[in-house]
């Protein structure tokens, strides 16, 4: 076989990618022709099999052919096989492996195909009936029989080109590279659009949209089975391996961003894209797909949500497509590629995809759904998705929170107060608090709904964060919206003084902010009488009470949260508390010990919520000495524990006393002082 001259080779592809290879190979100068589905042929020589298998981003394998022929039955086989100068082809001691596909052929038998070629490539190269040394290199025999035409090629890649080799480990699911290399270019992305994919998985779209941006040869970090063909060559190889480094650009990309609710998966996306070497020019996020958003005006979302094939996902996945127009019209200059295994998207969002190719992910048909914005790049009025807002009702929050606004314009500063609410969900207009520490924004989501309507509400709370932004002139960025059932991410961190204490708060975070601002009053009140006494506090939470009774001569603390006793001693240190002094402790509220002859000047409760609350109100009255007092606040529409009877002791409302200001009564807490009947004078 000449070398230097031109060769008969064949990029083989998945169904629906043929097009997508022959533009590869047009890159690379070479011209296809596709000779059957999954098979392109072209011209080249020995340069050709190399760049071929560097740079070809969808093709599966590059074949180089060594025969052709017509075989109706075994023995013309045998004799087709037979007659190709296979001693010219092979490397020295081959040790071959014959494959074997037939379509629509005579020849049915793939397994008895498969015996009859090795028996005759053995019979040319030694004698018929010999057997051969086979313990050099391997090389893949390809044998084609498509109708009564044989294609007998040698595998030049080895493993199949998908294999990037920077997958750490295959998962199920997984989308082969050479599938998510097809769908970017498919979608005709370029290097300076943003790229977004809210469903990344292990990242294998985004990375394979960074080396392509970057003009990173996707076989680089890989071995190939023709690197043992002398025919080639060691220097080639390596000539072309340099060249194709010299290629690498990474300058001037758009980011390119994948999400996923899974960290598993955004852990393993990191991890991917490192070993890939396009870590610098992605970016992994936990983050749920009703939370998709970005700042860029124009870009694309390329993505492959789950098609609810496997048993159980059914329902979840069909919830996915119909919130995917509503959470996607987030982004009205954008064109979307999604990517799924269901034949009637169409029909549940109720519009029609631009563009639509049938593609298969593993052996699942599939289509890659296209939707662009109308007009051209000056006109965005019109984008690939949208919703309606009711915007009177927006009208009405804009008006009621403006007006909230004014009303409180100066009372922070009057009463020396960096944090309060703003907007209570009570008020008509939307059902939405939003509180204000400092110059950020926590807004919490009250409003009630089915699962169906989760995609509308995120649009609609989201633009009442806009409006919130707006009115009260806070960045869009400092503006944290937080819904129910969402997943926790990193949060940012703020830290707020109050009444001379600091306090460290996550105004994003589902699981609360870290400061109760229904609380502010009753903490006063705690500094006014903890000071200089013995204090327990049986429910401590962080920013609620706890850090108001560190003026104390003794303090203990409990809660069963590692969470709550973390953030606790994180507020200690912010404000250098003696940890000797003040103790927090991993203990239940139910464990106080009523018979203790440790007895407490003051005993503070403020529970979320207990089934069991008046066991731990009685237990923690028992706890008081002489003279002592216990606080207890419970969140508004709770017990009301005048009417509780606590053998020995005398129940008062501190209700009106402690409410703060800027708190309707029903969102606030109600508050009781418990004392001894004997101290009640």
């Amino acid at each position: 076989m000449n070398a230097t001259g031109p060769m008969e080779l064949i990029a083989t592809a998945a169904f629906g990618i043929e097009a997508t290879v022959k533009w590869e190979l047009g890159r690379l100068g070479y011209q296809a022709k596709a000779e059957s589905p999954g098979r392109l042929v072209f011209q080249g020589d020995a340069k050709a099999i190399v760049r071929a298998n560097l740079w070809l981003r969808a093709a599966d394998r590059v074949l180089m052919v060594v025969g052709r022929f017509e075989a109706v039955d075994f023995d013309q086989l045998y004799t087709g096989l037979h007659l190709i100068p296979w001693k010219d082809v092979l490397p020295e001691r081959a040790a071959i492996t014959v494959r074997v596909g037939a379509v629509r052929s005579p020849i049915s038998s793939a397994r008895s195909a498969q015996s009859i070629a090795k028996r005759a490539m053995v019979d040319a190269l030694v004698g018929r009936g010999g057997t051969m040394d086979e313990s050099g290199e391997s090389v893949v025999v390809d044998v084609h029989i498509l109708g009564n035409q044989v294609t007998v090629s040698l595998d030049s890649s080895g493993e199949g080109l998908h294999k990037r080799g920077y997958r750490p480990r295959a998962q199920a699911g997984q989308m082969k590279e050479t599938l998510a290399a097809a769908l970017v270019m498919i979608c005709r992305w370029r290097r300076d659009e943003p790229l977004l994919d809210p469903f990344c998985g292990s990242g294998t779209i985004a990375i394979e949209a960074a080396m392509l941006a970057s003009n990173r040869a996707p076989g680089l970090n890989r071995s190939f089975a023709s690197e043992c063909w002398p025919m080639i060559g060691s220097e080639l190889w390596a000539s072309e391996r340099e060249r194709a480094e010299a290629k690498i650009d990474a300058q001037g990309i758009a980011p390119i961003v994948g999400c996923d609710i899974n960290p598993q998966a955004v852990g393993l996306a990191r991890l991917s894209a490192h070993n890939a070497g396009v870590e610098d020019i992605t970016d992994f996020q936990l983050r749920d797909y009703r939370q998709t958003q970005s700042e860029h005006e124009q870009g694309w979302v390329i993505t492959n949500p789950p098609y609810g094939i496997r048993v159980g996902d059914e329902d979840e996945a069909r919830q996915i497509h119909r919130d995917l127009p509503v959470i996607l019209s987030r982004l009205p200059g954008w064109s979307h590629g999604i990517f799924l295994g269901v034949d009637d998207f169409e029909q549940i969002i109720g519009r029609r995809a631009d563009r639509r190719r049938k593609l298969y992910n593993a052996r699942i048909r599939c289509t890659l759904y296209q939707f662009h914005p109308s007009g051209d790049a000056k006109d965005r009025a019109r984008p690939a998705f949208s919703v309606s807002i009711n915007e009177s009702l927006a009208d009405t929050f804009r008006a009621t929170l403006a007006k909230r606004v004014r009303h409180l314009r100066k009372w922070p500063d009057r009463r020396g107060i960096v944090a309060y609410r703003v907007y209570d969900w009570n008020t008509p207009g939307a059902e939405l608090t939003i509180d204000r520490y400092e110059d950020h924004l926590r807004l919490v989501d009250h409003t009630s709904g089915e699962r169906a309507g989760e995609a509308h509400r995120a649009i609609w709370t989201d633009h009442l964060k806009s409006i919130a932004c707006e009115v009260t002139k806070t960045e869009p960025g400092k503006a944290h919206m937080v819904r129910p059932g969402e997943a926790a991410r990193v949060q940012e961190k703020v830290m707020i003084e109050e009444a001379g204490l600091r306090f460290e708060i996550r105004p994003g975070d589902p699981e609360g902010a870290g400061l109760d601002l229904a609380l502010r009053d009753s903490r006063r009140w705690v500094q006014e009488h903890a000071r200089g006494k013995r204090v327990l506090d049986v429910s401590a939470r962080a920013g609620a009470l706890v850090e108001s009774a560190t003026s104390a001569a003794r303090l203990i603390a409990l809660t069963d949260s590692e969470l709550q006793i973390s953030r606790i001693r994180r507020n200690f240190a912010l404000n250098r508390i003696d940890e000797d002094r003040c103790e927090v402790i991993r203990a239940d509220a139910f464990d106080t010990d009523g018979s203790s002859e440790d007895l407490f000047d003051l005993v503070l409760c403020s529970p979320c919520g207990s089934d069991r609350l008046i066991d731990v109100v009685r237990s923690g009255a028992r706890m008081l000495g002489s003279g002592g007092a216990m606080l207890v606040c419970l969140p508004g529409g709770g017990s009301d524990l005048t009417e509780v009877e606590v053998p020995g002791f005398g129940v008062r409302e501190m209700t009106a006393r402690l409410s703060p200001e800027d708190f309707d009564r029903r969102g606030a807490y109600r508050s009781w002082q418990i004392v001894r009947r004997t101290d009640t004078s």
